[in-house]
């Protein structure tokens, strides 16, 4: 069989042995309810991701797609998306033709196109070595199924990452055998800053380090022809980077200028943090990590960090054996290099491990790859490197998945090939390795501690044979059964993986009744037709779990609510400055359910509309529009226009100094805080005065027991402001305060918290709550009770009218004021937004910490915000310009190498590395 023949009967058989270990793995998801979407620990599936495409798929097919979303919370950039995944854009392509539903069912299918493909490009990598075609099989079966796939894969995009880099690093490879190939190192460069500027940033980390080794192991890496080389490898990088900046630029800007992900320490302070090693729970399961990913559970995860963000390292138990062993023989420099030469027609064969032993300096770049895997993988450096610098963390081990199955390759060529392998090391790894399967016990699923005890026995029974037997059957025999058993512990542990889960149902479908309620679309159609204005809308209840906040993504409304790993620093500041009960879980989640009573700065926000399953909302403010079903669409009276216009401002060192006094929503009312008012600024501290809290003489009876805090308030007239000191205990996270139809989650930032409550007339019972056990409950302390009132917001939107857009990167609308003053817009405050009064361009202040604000001279003014995307104007022109230079370089090189060959009569062979 010719050898082109060969490999396309290997990539047939890989192809094969995934599909058929997919069938076995998604069974369920294939035929049955389940749907690849998780409610426990992996929640970000369907509470983020799943949303994040819908957004994106709904405004494709409404063609009304900007850059700029104002259906995900106060608005975002839409380059804090991943929007360029080319698997997602399969998705997005569905979604737009037969639905945004329709998404849920083909997530199985898409993730199982990763993992084939996952495997035929690391096959693709691994076939630019002397390797034979069972060594590359075996390998590339164990990299589409390792760890890394199967755990961080359920998050979808991360999964493309294993398609992505072995096809760079087969590109690199055959750059450096043959020029013309670094075009293709270009172009997958491009691929893949396209499809992520963070990720994109470890591959090309990992590509650079890659050129500088293999051009040291191929000649002296600082000769003239090392540095040429290292030109042109790199050159080819450039072009490519140059070609993705499109992506690059913009998404760098949404992370760098505007992400809470920078945080203020200096990069110095970094390093100096990161210089040392990690705890020892962190290398307990980085331990246990290389013998399964499942090992420390997943719903009731008891290692480092969570299950998803620890380190996903798992490439079965013969990676193990073959890391020592092999490792092993570099070190005793028993690897030689393959012998090439031709045979009578002339094609280039091979003899694995028939050529020169590897020398010194060849042996020292193996080992010091090894170090570098290590190095990335176990020190807070390497994670703090790949992390962008901002914090150590473990999303980045992908990166060492090609090398692991390089190893795997190379170390069963020496056992199938060459029959050479330490006996007694082999003996002790593989004994070391049944010891710790059989130490394994996983509550609940003893099958699969079992299962991989078996799977490695029979694994370590096959090497032996390999390198013991003599007949070609029964080595090929040991081979398949070495493939077998891999398969039963790969598809095993990603079977609990998938399947031993909190998975999101098809049916019973009360999830995806709520999702896409006939009712709430009704709703949402009614306010469209009969209010033209531009208006916000918020739901008093989540859908999922308790810190669900992207639902309007998939209903297709403009919240408050969001959910956000790269949220916006200055909205971030707005709320733990003026809405602290808007976050709900963690700084990443603003949800409004969590905050129904705080009427004030719903209306600031233009909260306008409340739909609610409570047929006697007790919020103040609020009123009864209508019913469709079972939800009761409330108006806000406090509210008016999207714009609001003060002619007082206080500067936020003034408003911090004094918070704690301060009546906060009269504030709100009645000033914006901004530092660049300018003459608006009050500047005697008369207002703050005027807007002091107003403590009432009552006092509230506290119960506690060890299952929680009951508050009783006393009888009063209208609604107060409660305020308390919540101490927690050390390992306590969160408490839940239960009032009315409403609660608010209180996190356990540190060791105590400062909770304001806005408390309707009608409550006098809170309850203090959490749902997990422990030993010693919150105490509670420094009670107050505060006067408040209805907070009206409405007056400061005498005059001002914003109507809706067909572009959420426009908002236009007019405004008629008798002085001047600042008129706030609760917009992000971020880069890209251009404010145009009357045509004329003015500089957008920074207000209220999260807002934007325009000054406004006394008059009729046209008033027109206008976003446009910081960096893509000039990352566009960027891309344009380097693939013209692209094209123009490598054209240029085509012409000469085919004037050279006319000129020469011959093509030089090119040196094989």
């Amino acid at each position: 069989m010719t050898e082109a023949g060969a490999k396309k009967k290997t990539m047939a058989l890989l192809t094969a042995a995934l599909l058929v270990s997919c069938i076995y793995i998604f069974y369920d998801f294939l035929t049955g309810d389940s749907l690849l979407a998780y409610m426990d620990v992996g929640t970000d599936t369907y509470d983020q991701y799943l949303m994040h495409y819908q957004t994106i798929i709904n405004h494709l097919r409404e063609g009304s797609f900007s850059l700029w979303d104002f259906n995900n919370g106060y608005g975002i950039n839409m380059y804090s998306l991943n929007m360029f995944d080319p698997f997602l854009m399969l998705l997005y392509a569905c979604g737009v033709l037969f639905g945004a539903e329709s998404i849920y069912n083909l997530l199985v299918y898409v993730h199982i196109l990763r993992i084939v493909l996952a495997g035929l490009a690391v096959y693709g990598f691994l076939s630019c070595f002397f390797l034979s075609e069972r060594s590359k099989l075996i390998a590339s079966y164990i990299y589409a199924l390792c760890g890394y796939m199967v755990v961080w894969g359920q998050h979808y995009q991360f999964g493309t990452l294993l398609v992505l880099l072995p096809l760079l690093l087969m590109m690199a490879e055959k750059a450096l055998k043959k020029p013309r190939w670094y075009l293709g190192v270009t172009l997958m460069c491009g691929v893949c800053a396209i499809d992520a500027l963070y990720f994109s940033y470890m591959q090309f980390i990992v590509l650079g380090v890659y050129f500088l080794l293999r051009i040291a192991w191929r000649e002296r890496l600082f000769c003239k022809k090392g540095l040429l080389t290292l030109a042109k490898a790199y050159g080819s990088m450039l072009l490519g980077i140059g070609i993705g900046l499109i992506n690059l630029l913009p998404s760098g800007n949404a992370i760098l200028n505007v992400s809470g992900r920078v945080t203020a320490k200096p990069l110095t302070e970094k390093l100096l943090d990161a210089v040392g090693f990690y705890g020892m729970n962190f290398y307990r399961t980085l331990f246990k990590r290389f013998f399964s990913s499942n090992f420390e559970g997943i719903t009731d995860y008891t290692g480092y960090s969570n299950y998803y963000e620890s380190p996903n390292v798992f490439f079965s138990a013969l990676f193990i054996i073959a890391a020592v062993c092999f490792l092993w023989m570099v070190l005793r420099g028993q690897l030689k290099s393959a012998l090439v030469c031709k045979d009578a027609s002339g094609r280039e064969t091979y003899r694995a491990g028939g050529g020169a032993p590897f020398s010194r300096k060849q042996r020292g770049i193996l080992l010091l790859a090894a170090a570098a895997c290590m190095f990335v993988i176990a020190m807070p450096m390497g994670g703090l490197i790949f992390n962008g610098f901002a914090y150590p963390f473990s999303r980045h081990t992908f990166v060492c998945m090609p090398f692991f199955a390089l190893l795997v390759a190379a170390f069963l060529q020496e056992v199938f090939e060459n029959r050479r392998l330490c006996l007694s090391l082999f003996a002790v790894v593989s004994a070391a390795v049944l010891i710790q399967y059989l130490r394994v016990h996983v509550p609940g699923a003893e099958y699969l501690p079992r299962t991989l005890t078996l799977g490695a026995a029979g694994i370590a029974i096959c090497l032996f044979a390999a390198v013991r037997v003599k007949n070609k059957r029964l080595q090929q025999a040991a081979a398949g059964g070495l493939l077998l058993c891999v398969a039963v512990t790969l598809c095993a542990d990603a079977w609990y993986s998938y399947n031993e889960r909190a998975i999101l149902k098809k049916a019973p479908s009360e999830y995806f009744d709520e999702l896409y309620d006939a009712d709430v679309s009704d709703a949402l159609a009614w306010l469209e037709e009969t209010d033209d204005s531009f208006y916000r809308v918020e739901k008093d209840y989540t859908i999922g779990s308790r810190t669900s906040s992207l639902n309007a993504l998939a209903q297709n409304y403009m919240p408050v609510s969001t959910y956000n790993s790269s949220l916006n620093v200055n909205l971030r500041e707005f709320v733990k400055k003026l809405w602290p009960n808007l976050n709900i879980a963690d700084n990443a989640h603003f949800n409004y359910a969590n905050a129904v009573y705080d009427s004030a700065q719903a209306s600031l926000s233009h909260v306008k509309y409340i739909l609610s399953r409570n047929a006697a909302l007790d919020a103040e403010g609020y009123e009864l529009l209508k019913q469709f079903g079972d939800i009761y669409v409330y108006r806000n009276s406090g509210t008016e226009a999207f714009g609001k216009f003060y002619t007082k401002a206080v500067t936020s060192a003034e408003y911090e100094e004094s918070a704690d006094g301060v009546d906060r929503e009269k504030l709100l009312t009645q000033a914006v805080i901004c530092d660049a008012a300018g003459e608006l600024t009050e500047t005697d501290g008369a207002l703050l005065q005027e807007c002091a809290a107003q403590e009432l003489p009552l006092e509230a009876e506290v119960n506690s027991t060890e299952q929680g805090i009951t508050i009783t308030l006393p009888k009063r007239e209208g609604s107060v402001r409660l305020e308390f000191e919540l101490y927690f205990p050390e390992d306590m996270p969160y408490v839940y305060v239960e009032y009315g139809e409403y609660y608010t989650m209180v996190r356990a930032e540190k060791e105590h918290m400062h909770v304001e409550l806005q408390i309707p007339e009608g409550i006098s019972t809170l309850e203090i709550t959490c749902p997990l056990a422990y030993e010693k409950f919150a105490t509670l302390d420094d009670i107050h009770i505060y006067e408040t009132e209805e907070y009206d917001f409405s007056a400061l939107s005498e005059g001002i009218s914003f109507k809706a857009s067909d572009k959420d990167s426009v908002v236009s609308g007019t405004a008629a004021v008798t002085e001047k003053g600042i008129l706030l817009l609760p917009i992000a405050y971020e880069d890209g937004w251009t404010a145009l009064v009357d045509g004329e361009e003015r500089e957008v202040l920074q207000v209220d910490y999260g807002f934007c604000g325009v000054m406004l001279e006394p008059g009729e003014h046209e008033i027109q915000m206008v976003y446009k995307c910081p960096g893509f104007a000039a990352g566009a022109a960027g891309s344009i310009f380097f693939l013209a230079l692209t094209a123009a370089i490598y054209t240029v090189w085509a012409v000469r190498t085919k004037r050279k060959v006319k000129k020469d009569g011959i093509v030089k062979k090119a040196e094989v590395v």
